[in-house]
C-alpha cells in the first residue's frame, strides 16, 4: 500500500511538472500558445464600459527570440487576421498556414523599438464570424504583452 501510494504520488508530481513545462513558452520562446475559444467578432466588445473587462488569456513575451506561434481554435474555420498600431497606423505581417497563426520575430522587434506607449490592435476571423480580438502592449524596453479576448 506505501509504496502504491509513493507510485501515485511521484506520478502525480511528474504530470504537474510536465504540465507547467509545456505552458511555460508561451509561443514565444519555442512554444505554442493554444488560443482560448472564439466567440461571433458581433459579440466581442471593442468600445464602451464593456471593453474594460479584461482578456480571457494574456501571455508576456520577454525579449522575443523566436516568431510568436498561436493555435487557433478548433471551431474557427479558415481564418483571416489584421494587426495595426495604433500609432503609425501601419499593418503587421501574420501568417495563417491551417490553425496556425504567426507573427514574425521582426515585427515583435519593431514594436518593441517604438518609443512611448505602444498598443497594435487585431482581429481574427473566420467565413463564420467567429474569431478573437487581439492586442498587443509594449510594458517595457523589452516586454511585449498579447492579449486575447
Amino acid at each position: 500500500m506505501n509504496a502504491s501510494l509513493r507510485t501515485l504520488l511521484l506520478a502525480l508530481a511528474a504530470f504537474v511538472f510536465a504540465l507547467a513545462g509545456m505552458s511555460a513558452g508561451g509561443g514565444g520562446d519555442g512554444g505554442v500558445w493554444i488560443l482560448p475559444r472564439s466567440n461571433h467578432v458581433c459579440s466581442i466588445p471593442t468600445t464602451g464600459a464593456q471593453v474594460l473587462l479584461p482578456p480571457r488569456d494574456w501571455r508576456t513575451v520577454s525579449t522575443p527570440k523566436t516568431d510568436l506561434v498561436m493555435q487557433l481554435p478548433s471551431e474557427m474555420g479558415a481564418a483571416v487576421a489584421q494587426v495595426v498600431d495604433r500609432a503609425t497606423r501601419v499593418a503587421l505581417p501574420i501568417r495563417i498556414v491551417g490553425k496556425q497563426m504567426t507573427i514574425p520575430l521582426a515585427s515583435l522587434q519593431v514594436l518593441l523599438l517604438q518609443q512611448g506607449p505602444m498598443v497594435a490592435d487585431g482581429l481574427v476571423v473566420d467565413a463564420s464570424g467567429f474569431g478573437l480580438r487581439l492586442a498587443i502592449r509594449r510594458m517595457s524596453a523589452t516586454d511585449l504583452r498579447i492579449e486575447v479576448w
